[in-house]
């Protein structure tokens, strides 16, 4: 939840802390009834129809001692009343948390009690199908059953806490992590900047002092939904001066009607069926984000038949990882999660009469499979952008879609001066695992030498062995002719061999073959891994290999793990290094725990070198991390090397030691985010493609939640600098840093940015004073514990009467006049007016009045 109790109660207006505590205090407190039906002691349900409410109940006062008989009872003949004003409440639909939210309740007819009233985007947050509500003229705020009549709600005062249930029927019949399109937001006009910087001086005994900078930096702006962006980066060196490299400059602009995102400027394609290049021009492709969670990826459609309503339950390496209920008659689930390379799926349907039905549905998945009915598509115009091509025009098209739960197809075709590529594949999941086969036939004119075409043929493989423990991630091999050319490198011979360059040259590769397994050995025997490469050239003799064979387990808190690894280029030695790694947790205690970690690697001559180091985070919110370690490496004297970054609200600031040999090295360092807005600068210790700028008036001080490190600063701004987009991203403030005089109506919202968005969310405040009020009557008669206190001029409550005649509650002015109730006589009722100066700081203190509460008559 986020919040402590007090916390909660600590931002409430109207109502004080105690309201829940004690309205289940006097309905249980030696209270007798006289009559009462079974379950009339229950909580009221304040929002349900008079026919649903408890049976009527009477309670015999005289059992109370003291004042408190004099306490009028009668509201609670209906159970526990709920009074006409603004609670914040967590909010639950269905069982499931929606946040908390700042309700305002309203008496009902005929009635002492008070429901809260909703609107149609509230509505919508809770995923009711709007399209079943009944026709209106207006956007009013009305009871829930007066939108939805078969809804029903349950008030718990004590746990401040409101339930709604909602039947499946008036709820939007949507896949699983699906927004509706209309929520989600393009965001605000505002700029923003990314920065990543790094000072290095190095003092070595055989040279001298050098100093050398590093900068990664992006600046652009959003505007009218258009997105702007430059990446840079500058290298500084002391003796050489500046150097600057533009990677990417370009706008883009999100356009969800067709799921699709415009690019146009300098960027680099997505190398999905063809390699990445960097071309200057226009690209317009799908977003694969912009579909729900349940779309990405890939998982097959399970079909099956219930006869009944019933309930289908769907297991995956005996793990359960769907259950859902269906009608009777056919149904499909399309919105199964993508569980990396598979498994098969064990589909069990339990009909209403308790039989099950079970069957299997096979599951493996390459990167080339789609769900059946999903396309992707990419179209590429523009010049080739690559260090040595005189960049000429190139033309790339893509496009892919999953036919069935079998069968994805998928093909793409590359065009420039000179040169033209198409590419043709499937990818097929079957029940022996998950096949892709591919062909590209590329052809590449020269104008020195007889054009050549030739063909590269690829072939992937994935299998998941569940039973056994056993994944086999992904075998892939790749054999290209002499002729075959990738646009690249067909593009760079082109221009050398207009200087008569023999295109041949050595390193074009031949056979390329990857193989990638994984081992579960039982619940305590941990995980073995062996990943592997071979490929050959043209032209050129030997091969290059790489492997590198793994096992991790871990004995009580002690992780351990060995890893081997060999590699070799073309007819070079083997060059191969065998490390262990030891990591274990230092101290008993769980919060900010410090660990020690060490490494030790051998190679063929022995010894090669060994650290052993320290690393922690520290903080309430763990903002500072530190690490520090010594080495020791064959040939070379040991060395020492310790880094500290500390995440300000407003920056990343980290600096680092080092000493070896005879060399010594300081860094310093910074990483962060600024946006600029109309109201002004807010900077970031995180960097992220999205932004949600989050503005909460008066609040200085107040945590967000869902960013380490950031807050809420002077002027009421902090940024959360990775939301995900197209997906709800609640975002929660911990109020328990801000001012005592400011209240926030709400501790969590939610928002749907776009892609590369800054979108802004504002979090309503209040400010009022913390009042605690002792009373005194004309009389100098105690009150009842309980008695209703009334703000004259608004008429709403605003908290009850405690113990000694004390009032507690927040006062939004520095005066008013309010009334105490006690029972339904004008004897049984005073009222008394309260003043104070505002301009006096009471450095976040409970303001403590006196006043005296005369007759009302």
């Amino acid at each position: 939840m986020g919040q402590s109790r007090y916390e909660i109660a600590t931002q409430r207006r109207g109502v004080s802390a105690a309201r829940g505590a004690g309205m289940a205090l006097l309905s249980c407190w030696a209270l007798s009834p006289v009559w009462a039906a079974p379950g009339a002691a229950a909580p009221a349900d304040a929002s349900k129809p008079a026919s649903a409410q408890p049976s009527a109940v009477t309670f015999d006062s005289r059992l109370l001692s003291g004042k408190a008989r004099d306490r009028d009872l009668s509201a609670y003949r209906q159970g526990n009343p709920v009074e006409p004003g603004t609670y914040t409440l967590d909010i639950y639909v269905n069982d499931k948390w929606q946040g908390q939210r700042r309700l305002r309740f309203r008496r009902l007819p005929d009635t002492k009690t008070a429901a809260p009233c909703f609107e149609r985007s509230d509505l919508m947050s809770f995923g009711v199908d709007l399209t079943r509500l009944k026709p209106s003229e207006d956007d009013a705020c009305r009871r829930i059953q007066q939108w939805l009549p078969a809804a029903a709600t349950h008030y718990d005062q004590s746990r401040l806490r409101y339930d709604i249930t909602i039947p499946q029927a008036d709820l939007a019949d949507t896949i699983r992590g699906a927004v509706p399109r209309s929520a989600w937001s393009r965001g605000i006009d505002a700029g923003l900047a990314q920065y990543d910087f790094d000072l290095y001086q190095r003092d070595s005994s055989q040279f001298d002092t050098s100093r050398q900078g590093y900068l990664s930096f992006m600046a652009g702006f959003n505007l009218a939904g258009w997105q702007f962006r430059s990446d840079q980066i500058v290298r500084w060196a002391e003796n050489d001066g500046f150097a600057n490299d533009r990677t990417r400059t370009f706008v883009q602009r999100p356009f969800p009607a067709i799921r699709s995102e415009l690019t146009a400027g300098e960027n680099f394609t997505d190398g999905r069926i063809f390699d990445s290049f960097g071309y200057r021009g226009v690209e317009l492709a799908s977003d694969d984000r912009m579909l729900p969670r349940a779309q990405r990826g890939y998982a097959p459609v399970v079909r099956g038949q219930a006869n009944s309503n019933a309930r289908v339950e769907i297991r995956q390496n005996g793990q359960l990882i769907y259950q859902t209920s269906v009608s009777p008659g056919p149904f499909a689930i399309r919105d199964l999660y993508p569980t990396g390379y598979g498994g098969d799926l064990n589909v069990t349907v339990i009909e209403a009469n308790g039989r099950r039905r079970r069957f299997s549905v096979p599951y493996a998945s390459v990167p080339g499979l789609l769900r059946p009915g999903i396309s992707r598509y990419s179209l590429v115009a523009g010049q080739f952008r690559e260090d040595g091509a005189d960049d000429p025009f190139v033309l790339q098209g893509t496009w892919r879609h999953g036919f069935t739960n079998l069968l994805t197809g998928y093909t793409g075709i590359n065009v420039s001066q000179g040169y033209a590529a198409v590419t043709l594949g499937s990818a097929l999941n079957t029940p022996l695992g998950a096949f892709a086969l591919d062909v590209t036939h590329a052809r590449t004119e020269f104008s020195g030498r007889a054009t050549q075409s030739g063909q590269s043929y690829e072939a992937t493989y994935s299998r998941s062995l569940g039973g056994l423990g056993t994944t086999l991630n992904l075998v892939a091999y790749r054999y290209s002719s002499a002729g075959y050319y990738e646009l690249d490198r067909a593009l760079r011979l082109r221009e050398r061999d207009a200087d008569n360059f023999d295109p041949f040259f050595r390193g074009r590769q031949r056979n390329r073959g990857q193989l990638s397994i994984n081992q579960r050995l039982g619940a305590r025997g941990g995980a073995f891994y062996l990943t592997g490469s071979v490929q050959d050239y043209w032209n050129q003799d030997g091969t290059s290999t790489n492997y590198q064979a793994g096992y991790r387990n871990q004995f009580k808190q002690l992780t351990y793990g060995l890893s081997v690894e060999n590699r070799r280029y073309v007819a070079e030695r083997d060059e191969m290094r065998v490390t262990l790694n030891l990591t274990l947790p230092l101290g008993a205690g769980r919060a900010n725990p410090v660990f020690a970690n060490s490494s030790t690697d051998f190679d063929d001559a022995g010894y090669a070198g060994s650290r052993l180091g320290l690393s922690s985070s520290i903080g309430r919110h763990q903002n500072i991390t530190w690490n520090a370690s010594v080495s020791d490496q064959d040939g070379s004297r040991p060395g020492a090397d310790a880094t500290v970054a500390y995440r300000s609200p407003v920056s990343t600031l980290r600096a680092g030691y080092s000493y070896g040999d005879d060399a010594r090295q300081l860094s310093l360092g910074a990483r962060g985010s600024l946006v600029a807005h109309k109201d002004g600068l807010t900077f970031s210790p995180q960097q992220g493609e999205n932004m949600v700028l989050v503005h909460a008036d008066g609040a200085e001080g107040a945590r967000i939640v869902n960013s380490v490190g950031a807050s809420i600063n002077d002027d009421g701004y902090g940024l959360v600098a990775y939301a995900t987009p197209y997906q709800m991203n609640r975002i929660q403030l911990d109020p328990s840093n801000t001012p005592n005089d400011i209240a926030l109506e709400t501790t969590s919202k939610e928002i749907v940015p776009w892609a590369g968005s800054i979108t802004r969310l504002d979090f309503s405040t209040v400010a009022g004073d913390p009042i605690l009020i002792r009373v005194q009557t004309t009389d100098q008669r105690t009150i009842p514990l309980g008695s209703d206190v009334t703000d004259q001029t608004s008429g709403e409550q605003v908290g009850l009467v405690g113990q000694g005649n004390q009032i507690y509650f927040r006062s939004y002015e520095s005066h008013g006049r309010l009334a105490i109730q006690w029972g339904p006589r004008d004897d049984q009722r005073c009222v008394f007016d309260y003043a104070y100066d505002a301009d006096i700081d009471t450095e976040g203190q409970i303001r403590q009045l006196t006043a005296r509460c005369e007759d009302d008559r």
